[in-house]
């Protein structure tokens, strides 16, 4: 997602620095005019630094790490950091804390809106922090998307992400196996989505009945994309199951779904496989 992102960006006018550690990638952004980096301490000049990568462990590298933006930072304004990643809560925190003697400001903005929603500028946005920080950011998050939200403090927009990403989860898998059985036996995508987006049955997979395909040939691309995206997944639902342990409360469902993505390998790519390829009617 981070490519689409920083080409919204850049199309916005903004004077670009892409840090990756690909250098394919910087070949691809070098060859578009922004200027390249593998090292994050060069992006402390910046006025805002957006951070997604995949792990809490990689966001301390990025911030806090040999070579990190902490370790980058000169005379000037220090940066604002936006976290677009989707990591835990204490993580967050732990970032704010360890950088606030050096004045960088931290904000969560994790998002929501896959590929697709990069691509296309339809992302839906999630804040957490300092009012002012985050509408000095608010500009550039309106090139990636137009739904956004401050949800509260620091820390306060990963919550709400981890929320959300347990019901899309759950969501893209159980449609997934119901779209299968819907075309073994005779009905098309377009239909079922059609009736599902107007019956008790509807979620996002439903809500764009001609999508239904292109969304999961878009995660399924090849073996290799789908087990990155897996691995991801059980990510974050390994978040919610971590939120649901430390409260009060039974969360049965959580806890059990979290249990089963750990099992869950090629009869799903499979299904997915078979969504992607279908040749659909409206």
């Amino acid at each position: 997602m981070g490519a689409p992102m920083a080409r919204r960006i850049q199309a916005g006018g903004y004077k670009l620095t892409v840090c990756d550690k690909n250098e394919a990638v910087l070949t691809r952004f070098a060859q578009l005019g922004a200027r390249v980096t593998s090292n994050a301490a060069e992006c402390a000049s910046s006025e805002v630094v957006i951070i997604l990568v995949a792990t809490g462990h990689q966001l301390r590298e990025v911030v806090l790490g040999p070579g990190g933006l902490q370790s980058g930072l000169a005379d000037g304004s220090p940066p604002v950091i936006a976290v677009m990643s989707t990591v835990s809560i204490a993580t967050i925190l732990e970032i704010q804390d360890s950088v606030s003697q050096s004045g960088i400001r931290v904000i969560d903005a994790p998002i929501s809106g896959g590929v697709v929603g990069a691509e296309n500028g339809t992302l839906t946005v999630m804040m957490g922090g300092e009012t002012a920080d985050i509408e000095f950011v608010r500009p550039v998050f309106m090139r990636l998307g137009g739904q956004l939200f401050h949800c509260g403090r620091a820390g306060s927009a990963q919550l709400m992400k981890i929320i959300n990403n347990i019901i899309c989860i759950a969501n893209i898998f159980i449609s997934g196996e119901a779209y299968r059985l819907a075309l073994e036996h005779g009905l098309t995508l377009a239909q079922t989505a059609r009736v599902l987006d107007v019956s008790t049955g509807r979620n996002f997979v439903s809500a764009d009945r001609a999508g239904v395909s292109s969304l999961y040939a878009a995660i399924t691309p090849d073996r290799a994309r789908f087990d990155s995206l897996m691995s991801i997944l059980r990510k974050d639902a390994g978040l919610a199951s971590g939120l649901a342990s430390s409260t009060d409360g039974a969360y049965p469902t959580i806890q059990g779904f979290t249990s089963l993505l750990d099992s869950l390998g090629d009869e799903t790519f499979e299904n997915w496989r078979r969504l992607s390829e279908a040749r659909d009617v409206s």
